[in-house]
């Protein structure tokens, strides 16, 4: 099935607050955690992991003014998908979460209303090996594209592709258990900010084909500015079932 996806390019200042506040985001740097050359080591990165989930309820508690907040994760098809339960004037409320970090950032959503994923990423290695992993033949002709038509390099816009596939799997609840080939995309014009998506059978029947999926990237912006992450968060109104 094809899916016509919307692409806004937002700056890191505009993730706060998405879809009328219906959504909000937040990222940041870990001071205390230094990211050098040589990466992190195995039990910081758990540290890091740990840090996100701790912001992660922060923003809940600021957003929903709510106590006794766990962070649990779905069964099911969307087996794994993170979601908090909370207590809100005596009722439990469910709120769709998602959560991703990269080296020393962090990066959460949270949402009532909507459902979200998200992902953050240090540019990738534009090796052809690295690329045939979850690039098909004519993803790569857009990649391509897209560099010469935003004047990046193939890592930037590689990372910008990847971090779309991922957010939006994340979204659906399915990360990439069926693979990197279970959505491609067919064309993107960053200029009306719009993506052409073909899914596959399994990904399709689990929603509408008029469902309205928004993303939101810091692609732009980090081309202007030389972060060295590029942040993606896909949003959905609802799944079947």
């Amino acid at each position: 099935m094809e899916h016509k996806v919307r692409l806004k390019f937002i700056s890191d200042q505009e993730i706060i607050q998405l879809e009328s506040g219906k959504v909000t985001a937040y990222k940041m740097e870990i001071e205390k955690f230094e990211f050098t050359e040589y990466g992190l080591e195995a039990c910081v990165k758990r540290e890091v992991s740990k840090e996100a989930r701790t912001l992660l309820k922060q923003i809940i508690v600021d957003k929903y003014q709510a106590t006794n907040i766990s962070i649990k994760k779905r069964r099911g098809i969307r087996f794994g998908q993170p979601y908090a339960l909370l207590e809100k004037d005596g009722n439990k409320v469910l709120v769709n979460t998602s959560i991703s970090h990269c080296e020393n950032v962090i990066a959460v959503c949270a949402s009532e209303n909507k459902l979200v994923g998200i992902d953050l990423q240090s540019k990738i290695k534009a090796e052809i090996g690295t690329l045939q992993v979850f690039l098909l033949p004519q993803e790569r002709k857009i990649l391509y594209k897209l560099a010469a038509d935003t004047c990046a390099s193939l890592e930037e816009t590689a990372t910008l592709i990847w971090t779309i596939k991922e957010a939006l799997l994340k979204a659906v609840g399915i990360g990439f258990r069926y693979g990197f080939n279970s959505l491609m995309l067919r064309r993107i014009d960053w200029e009306k900010e719009e993506i052409d998506l073909l899914l596959s059978e399994k990904i399709s029947g689990l929603f509408d084909q008029d469902e309205i999926i928004n993303l939101y990237s810091s692609y732009l912006s980090c081309l202007s500015s030389g972060n060295r992450h590029i942040l993606t968060i896909a949003v959905m109104d609802s799944l079947k079932g």
